[in-house]
């Protein structure tokens, strides 16, 4: 493994590890709204995502799957979160990102044939 590539399978380790800390905790809005701050602009796609989906920003959690750069593991979590968030959303939030899916759905398809 080069140098490039074991930095870059350390940085995933590390959002795998923040982010299961953050799952594990209790969250007060002001947490989540100072760990956002935090977090976005970095490449911890996970750990970004996730404070998204907490705030209900659906669409953006699914844009930062879609533009999380050519690290394919990474993109393709969306299929996975897709399907989680579809099971347990409500009916008008239901409709709100089933549209984001419909309108991205060839940058979906280019990751699933990735």
């Amino acid at each position: 493994m080069d140098e490039y590539s074991q930095l870059e399978y350390d940085h995933v380790r590390k959002g795998e590890a923040i982010l299961s800390m953050l799952k594990e905790t209790k969250l007060e809005e002001e947490d989540i709204d100072r760990l956002y701050d935090m977090s976005s602009g970095t490449a911890f796609v996970g750990v970004l995502s996730y404070l998204y989906e907490l705030r209900g920003e659906y669409a953006e959690c699914l844009r930062t799957y879609i533009d999380s750069g050519t690290d394919t593991q990474i993109r393709l979590k969306v299929f996975e979160w897709i399907n989680r968030v579809f099971e347990k959303l409500s009916n008008f939030e239901l409709e709100d990102i089933k549209a984001d899916v419909l309108e991205n759905l060839n940058a979906l398809v280019e990751i699933d044939s990735a």
